[in-house]
């Protein structure tokens, strides 16, 4: 009943913003009124850029790439690099619709497993799995996620299917999908903490040792060897958290810290001379942040989709950024909250409307061109889900 309601959500969410998109497709406003998703020109940028970095297998020097910010060309990871070099007899379309069914068609199988492994019955089982299929699918961080041809698609997906197995105590089955996870854009390694806190710490250090693998193997393969390509991981992965504080505000971001600057927009002379003060008051407070959400995933006496909210909140504040496609890593969340047989509390009443509210475009009031009110909207509403976890102080005096 609960996968239902948050599907229906979820639809209307998505037939709102298509009629809004329409209306203001009809008044020639600018392009960010005239879809929820990013902007048309740069469709699949974040798929093709990173095939034109790897022509020559050489992705983090390729001298062909203009840097993008002191010398960073790539952030992601080897194994993705890997991958995409074993595809270039395809050609760009035949990748994009290979990402797409690839995206849709993991979560399609973390659906069916869900509902295999949490249904009631061969009629459950099915109701359970076309719910959940509806609140992937239909909502705006897989599809936001899709039209940037991000990744993030794969790795929350894995991610969700490492934890359908591993509250089903099939962790080694969960191990492996977070290895892949892990290997593609690093940060899931959090999670690896919920196998320790489940008793399965064998299998958390089988995920990372796979993922460690992986990801050493592909820096040897590729174009001027392992220590080349590691010096030019570092450099991406400094560029990006340089770019992610440089005040450039991205129009599609969640991040509390984007959230501030978009109010700078308003008074743009002003950022300049506050911006350095932001950003190291804002880096301080998000370690300490992630801090006490890692300490409440591995330490607290708590329900788990409380432990997996905190993880992946921490999981999320580690890159940097975060992008509104990373939002879908919120959907294992609301799926536990459904299915665990524990009585809601207020905060978890209060932590499920915030995700339905984060599952669907907000994009209908513009604070500029291309920044919408969701840069504000979104940021307050994951300060609301910390806001239960922090208030949680049954759990918190529980910590062992």
């Amino acid at each position: 009943m609960i996968l239902a309601v948050a599907a229906l959500c979820v639809l209307l969410g998505l037939l709102a913003a298509e009629n809004f998109c329409l209306w203001a497709a009809g008044r020639n406003l600018p392009w960010a009124h005239a879809t929820f998703l990013f902007d048309p020109s740069a469709r699949f940028s974040d798929l093709l850029s990173p095939l034109a970095m790897n022509r020559n297998l050489d992705p983090y020097f390729n001298a062909g790439i203009k840097p993008m910010f002191r010398g960073w060309i790539s952030n992601y990871f080897p194994f993705f690099y890997q991958v995409l070099g074993a595809l270039r007899p395809c050609g760009p379309p035949d990748i994009i619709r290979g990402f797409i069914a690839l995206s849709a068609g993991l979560y399609l199988l973390a659906s069916f497993l869900a509902g295999a492994l949490y249904g009631e019955g061969i009629p459950g089982a099915l109701a359970m799995a076309l719910f959940l299929a509806v609140l992937a699918l239909a909502g705006y961080p897989f599809l936001v996620a899709v039209d940037r041809g991000n990744l993030e698609t794969v790795v929350a997906a894995l991610c969700f299917l490492s934890m359908l197995f591993l509250c089903k105590d099939k962790p080694v089955a969960g191990a492996l999908f977070l290895a892949l996870a892990i290997a593609v854009k690093g940060y899931p390694a959090v999670l690896c903490l919920l196998f320790v806190k489940r008793g399965h710490w064998r299998c958390g250090m089988l995920a990372a040792l796979v993922a460690l693998a992986l990801s050493l193997e592909a820096f040897a393969c590729l174009s001027g060897g392992f220590l080349h390509n590691v010096v030019g991981l570092f450099n991406g992965l400094r560029g990006y958290l340089a770019f992610s504080g440089s005040g450039n505000a991205a129009a599609f971001a969640s991040d509390p810290y984007d959230g501030l600057l978009v109010l700078g927009f308003w008074r743009p002379e002003f950022l300049p001379r506050v911006l350095p003060c932001i950003a190291t008051l804002w880096q301080a407070a998000k370690n300490f942040v992630v801090a006490g959400c890692l300490a409440y995933a591995l330490l607290a006496r708590a329900p788990f989709h409380r432990c997996l909210l905190a993880a992946t909140l921490g999981m999320m504040l580690v890159p940097g950024l975060i992008a509104d496609y990373k939002l879908l890593h919120l959907l294992p969340v609301l799926f536990f909250m459904a299915v665990e047989e524990e009585p809601w509390t207020l905060p978890d009443r209060v932590a499920f409307a915030s995700l339905l509210a984060l599952l669907v475009s907000k994009n209908y009031y513009f604070l500029g061109p291309d920044h919408s009110v969701s840069c504000l909207i979104n940021p307050l509403l994951l300060l609301l889900l910390l806001g239960t976890l922090a208030l949680d102080q049954a759990s918190w005096r529980m910590l062992r």
